[in-house]
């Protein structure tokens, strides 16, 4: 496979990856939302049919300590898919910098092989 179909692979890799990840963003966030709803409106009952306050303080800490999850799960899980995506783009950038130097090597050593110094001079001009 040639450098260009190597990049339009990469690309459309990439492409496919970008729209999957804004969907996981998009339900994502309705799981965490639904789940913050169920959470809350168990609280709402929990406080009707409770009289005593300490059973109501039971019920309020487990229904903090789940939105503290559920909120701590959504967002780590954007804060890692933000940095993946940072590395991915560094590694891309650094591969794409590799095969450059990678082609200029190969066209050195044709052209030392074929004895055309002022050519190679050029090529390393480009450095």
């Amino acid at each position: 496979m040639t450098d260009s179909g190597t990049m339009q692979s990469k690309n459309a890799s990439q492409t496919m990856q970008n729209a999957s990840s804004t969907q996981l963003y998009k339900y994502g966030f309705w799981v965490a939302i639904i789940g913050i709803a169920a959470i809350v409106v168990a609280f709402l009952v929990a406080l009707v049919r409770l009289t005593v306050s300490g059973d109501v303080a039971t019920v309020a800490s487990a229904m903090f300590a789940a939105i503290g999850t559920l909120a701590g799960a959504y967002f780590g899980f954007h804060a890692g898919s933000a940095g993946k995506q940072a590395a991915d783009q560094a590694r891309d950038t650094a591969e794409n910098a590799r095969h450059k130097e990678a082609l200029k090597s190969q066209q050195l050593a044709a052209l030392a092989r074929e004895n055309h110094p002022d050519q190679v001079d050029k090529i390393l001009g480009m450095l």
